[in-house]
This record gives structure tokens, C-alpha cells and sequence, in this order.
């Protein structure tokens, strides 16, 4: 086809009738498939980032910091994560039965971690059992859970027993060997683990100080050489009881030590039971740790809490109305390491958590371990990907209509004797992406902080001078830009109006002149900035095909101020009939 080819008289910015028509036919399936590709792009691109960015060994993973031990010089801890897909082997295995392989699966680990060294936790074993416990003995780590006990040591887990317990209490030694206190539908009973099998050793019974009755999760023991030392939380009090209450156990028997509203753990420190817990409102929490003295629990360590995620996840404990099974899996955990010395482990649900070494009731080190985010790093970068992608489309359509009308249009805007180049479309395109940046700079800088700032949500959202004033910080750059558009609309304006520029026409070498080509003035070009709203819809998509389709290259609102966007006029020429003059 020679566009060239008329069919009478040209249309208007057109060059031929046949031009017009099959111009108008390219421009309609272009915009039409760039108006579907703006929508499918992105989910085409989100479907692999989102299988690279979360493997498919494992989504979102905890550590269960009240279930830990230190052992062998070593903190030790149970990561808890979800398979949310097969691996690549499991998906070849499982290519028959895609539903098992889909199926959601717990995956857990055992974790080592040299306290006071600053260094990332490293994955010592894979844990094929549920809900487990770990206890520090004197030549191996215990790995206990209700269905199997194991132990870790020559760097693999062994088995050491298979047999099926009940509910069970923490686990602690009792003449160097594990012990547990076994809650059944009855009755409690005392157990400890010798000769691979778990040997009952008493029966318990445990009358709650309250009316509500007690389970595994509000029992925690502690054995000092001999002797029982049992803490039972009951309501929102954490008791004390010396000794176990082998027959019938009246409640006058234990003794109040504390009101809680969170989690809890008990711990021998300095040869002494101790039991450590949050005191205060969520804004403005202690974490005290409380020995007996002369008949009344006095604090010998206290630290103040950092983060409103301390204290276990949110919603759980006894003012939380969830589970008390549920507690101890998450919060904190206090792990001896001799004499008055321990570490005490605080974990930020789901942002990572700290390991501080506490000597004489001061911390001397802190190791932080896990991530801040509960995605994994550059998840929020990578998913800006497929948005970005809406953006593109319009960008290489303008490029595509470009080189299709310097075929199909006419190149000049004509009044009377003079006549200026058309901006062509990419540039008018170029220019716009320039100038919507300047115009959503705090926009854009409100969204980068809101990542920079959510990266670590922990020191956030800590207690201190930097709250709440960098968690605000996004919201408030995001509200500055609501004045702020409003005087660059206003500059751009002012500007277009006078010398027909904005600072990314003048980059690209364009002008918004009147449709005499004179100065359109402040008031015409503040219409046509207005309605960047309508010409922007789909990305401006609505804009692109109107300059395309209409006979001056005018969108609405160049339509609506009578503008025309046409080259700048060279050096030269200035001050011919072929610069506008105002």
C-alpha cells in the first residue's frame, strides 16, 4: 500500500483518505491489545516472581524461641516453617499424585547459633517430628516431642524412643536425666526418660489455684538437685509450689508470684528457681526476671521492652483469650549458662529476634537472627516489577504509533503561511513520564521510605525516640504530595501558558502553543493540566490514542484549551514567522 494514494481531497492531518482509514485500523488493535496487555503482563509476570521469590521448600518460618537450649557452648533452636509447594525432586516423585505434592506441610530444623558472635544461625538437622522440645544434657541435646524422643549429637539425631505420651509439661533433668510431667484425661504423672523408655515415676495432681482447670501449657518445672520447683499459671498469676503435690495438692499450697498478661518461662539461675515475665501495658513493657527472697519474689534482672512485638505473638496468652498450649512456642526463653549468667532469647513474630548473653544481670552481647521482613529480602523490589510493567506499555506504544504516523500523517500543523513539525508521540510521551515524576516525587519518596522503613519492622516499631515518628514518616512524605502537586500543576501552568514549556518538553525539544501558535496563556494551559486526570486513564493510554486518532495530535485537554504540541522552533529561526511570538 502507498499511503501517497488518495481518494480525493486529504483529511485533515492525514495523508490520504486510505491513509486515514488504515491508520485508524493499526491504532485501534494497537490500543485495544495494549489495553489487555496492560492487564495480563503483570499476572504474567508475577506467577514466576512470586515461585523465585518464596521456594518451595519453605514459606514463612518462625523460631520457637521458649523450646530452645544451650548446649555445648552453643544456643540451640527449632525453626518452624511452611512447605507451601514441592521441590523440584518432590514434583518428578509426585508428578502422579500433584495433590500430595500441593499438600501443606510443616517443615522444621534445628538450629545452632554461637551467641555473642554476631553471626546467622546455621541449620545443624532436619526435625521429622512434631511440636518438639529441647533439653540440654550433659553429653547430648534431647529432642522431645508427645510421639518420639530423640537426641542430637555427632552432628545427626538419633532415636532413642518411640513410645506415645500425652500432653507433656517443658521438659527438664532430673538426676541428669529428662523428665516431664505427663497430663492425662485423670490425672498427672511424673515421668522420666531411663534406659530408652519413659518410666513413671509418681502421680501428680494438680489442683489449680483457680477454678479454671490446668493444662501442659500452664505447668513449667524446674529440678534442683532433689527438689520440685513447680510454676502454674492460673487466670493472669503465675504461682509457686515447692515440691510435687503427690496427694490431692491443696491450692492454699502454692503461692501468687506475679499478674501477667503475656508469656512466661521459668528457669534455675544461680542454683535458684526464677521465673521471668512482662510487667506493664504492651506500650510500655518490663521484661523482669523475679527469685525468692526472705519469702517474697524480689526482680534480680529487669530490660525494657523494645519492640511491641516482645512478649509472644499477639492475641495469645491469658488476656488474649488464646491457648495456653500455644504459649512458650514463640515469645522468649531465658537458657542458663552458669552461675547467675544466661541468654536470654526474644523473638519478633515473624521479623527475626535476638540473642542477648546476660552476665550479673547485665547484657554484655546480642546476636540478632532472622530477617526484619517476613518476606525474603528484595521481595517488595521484585514485585514493583509487574507495576512497572503497566507503566512500559504505554511507553512502547507511543514508540509504535510514532513510526506509524510519520507514514500515515501529515507532519506539519499549518496556520495560514506557517507551518511547525508535530511533536512526534514518543516524545511527547518521554516528556509526560518526566514531568509525572516530578509531580509524584513525594508520592514516589513516600512509597521507597514506606519499604526502606518496613524492611525492619522490629526497630520501627521500637520504644524509643524513633517511634512513632519513622513509622509516620511514609504517610507524612505521601500527604506532602497532595500541596505539592497542586503548585507544580500550577508552575507547570504558569509556564506552559507563557513559553509553552515544562521542564520535560524543553528536554525533549516541545512546545504547547495555542491553535494560532501563539502563548496559549495561564488560564487555557491550567484546563489542559487539569485533564491529565481524564487523558491519564489506563496509563494514559486514553491520551496516546487520542494524539493518535485526532486530526491536530490533540488529546482532551488540548481539545478543551485549544493547544497543539508541535517542535520547538530551531535557534535560527527565531524571531521568523515560524517562532510564535507573545
Amino acid at each position: 500500500m502507498n499511503p501517497q494514494d488518495t481518494d480525493g481531497q486529504a483529511p485533515t492531518g492525514y495523508l490520504s483518505a486510505k491513509a486515514k482509514r488504515h491508520f485508524t485500523v493499526l491504532a485501534g488493535v494497537l490500543g485495544a491489545g495494549a489495553f489487555l496487555l496492560q492487564f495480563v503482563l503483570p499476572l504474567v509476570l508475577m506467577v514466576p516472581l512470586i515461585i523465585m521469590m518464596m521456594p518451595s521448600a519453605a514459606g514463612f518460618k518462625t523460631i520457637q524461641a521458649g523450646r530452645g537450649a544451650v548446649w555445648d557452648g552453643r544456643l540451640w533452636l527449632v525453626q518452624e516453617g511452611m512447605q507451601v509447594g514441592p521441590t523440584p525432586q518432590e514434583a518428578m516423585r509426585s508428578a502422579l499424585a500433584p495433590e500430595q505434592a500441593m499438600a501443606p506441610r510443616i517443615k522444621r530444623d534445628l538450629l545452632s547459633l554461637a551467641f555473642g558472635k554476631n553471626e546467622p544461625p546455621r541449620e545443624a538437622a532436619k526435625l521429622d517430628l512434631g511440636s518438639p522440645w529441647l533439653l540440654a544434657g550433659p553429653d547430648r541435646l534431647w529432642i522431645i516431642s508427645s510421639a518420639r524422643t530423640c537426641y542430637f549429637a555427632d552432628g545427626q539425631v538419633h532415636e532413642a524412643g518411640a513410645e506415645q505420651l500425652g500432653d507433656l509439661s517443658r521438659p527438664f533433668l532430673y538426676g541428669g536425666c529428662p523428665a516431664v510431667v505427663e497430663f492425662r484425661p485423670d490425672r498427672q504423672v511424673l515421668r522420666v526418660f531411663a534406659n530408652n523408655r519413659w518410666e513413671e515415676k509418681a502421680s501428680v495432681q494438680l489442683k489449680a489455684p483457680e477454678a479454671s482447670p490446668a493444662d501442659a501449657g500452664d505447668l513449667q518445672v524446674v529440678a534442683i538437685g532433689e527438689t520440685f520447683h513447680l510454676f502454674l499459671q492460673a487466670g493472669r498469676t503465675v504461682y509457686y509450689r515447692k515440691g510435687l503435690p503427690t496427694s490431692g495438692g491443696e491450692g492454699a499450697s502454692w503461692e501468687p508470684v506475679r499478674e501477667t498478661t503475656s508469656d512466661w518461662v521459668a528457669a534455675t539461675v544461680g542454683n535458684r528457681p526464677s521465673v521471668f515475665l512482662y510487667e506493664g501495658a504492651r506500650e510500655h513493657l518490663e521484661l523482669v526476671g523475679l527469685q525468692p527472697d526472705n519469702g517474697r519474689w524480689q526482680p534480680f534482672f529487669s530490660r525494657q521492652a523494645r519492640s511491641v512485638f516482645e512478649a509472644g505473638p499477639l492475641g495469645y496468652g491469658p488476656s488474649g483469650g488464646g491457648s495456653s498450649r500455644m504459649r512458650n512456642n514463640f515469645g522468649f526463653g531465658v537458657y542458663p549458662t552458669g552461675g547467675q549468667d544466661f541468654v536470654l532469647v526474644l523473638t519478633f513474630m515473624p521479623f527475626g529476634g535476638r540473642a542477648i548473653e546476660v552476665k550479673a544481670g547485665q547484657a554484655v552481647g546480642e546476636t540478632r537472627f532472622g530477617g526484619g521482613f517476613p518476606f525474603p529480602r528484595g521481595f517488595m523490589t521484585l514485585m514493583m516489577v509487574p507495576q512497572l510493567s503497566m507503566l512500559l506499555v504505554p511507553v512502547l506504544l507511543a514508540f509504535v504509533l510514532s513510526a506509524l504516523m510519520t507514514r500515515y500523517r501529515a507532519p506539519a500543523y499549518a496556520v495560514g503561511e506557517t507551518a511547525m513539525p508535530y511533536a512526534p508521540l514518543w516524545r511527547r510521551a518521554l516528556a509526560e513520564v518526566i514531568d509525572v515524576v516530578i509531580l509524584g516525587t513525594p508520592m514516589a519518596a513516600g512509597f521507597i521510605a514506606m519499604m526502606v522503613v518496613y524492611s525492619d519492622v522490629e526497630t520501627v516499631l521500637s520504644v524509643g525516640t524513633g517511634f512513632p515518628l519513622m513509622i509516620l514518616l511514609p504517610y507524612l512524605l505521601m500527604c506532602a504530595g497532595v500541596p505539592w502537586a497542586i503548585g507544580v500543576l500550577l508552575i507547570y501552568s504558569f509556564t506552559e501558558g507563557r513559553w509553552g514549556v515544562t521542564l520535560g518538553k524543553w528536554l525533549f525539544g516541545i512546545r504547547v502553543w495555542g491553535t494560532d501558535l501563539k502563548p496559549c496563556g495561564f488560564g487555557r494551559a491550567i484546563v489542559r493540566n487539569l485533564l491529565r486526570v481524564v487523558d491519564g486513564f489506563f496509563n494514559f493510554l486514553v491520551g496516546i490514542l487520542l494524539v493518535s486518532l485526532t486530526d491536530n495530535r490533540q488529546r482532551v485537554g488540548d481539545l478543551a484549551a485549544r493547544t497543539v504540541v508541535v517542535m520547538a522552533a530551531p535557534r535560527e529561526a527565531r524571531g521568523s514567522a515560524a517562532q510564535p511570538q507573545r
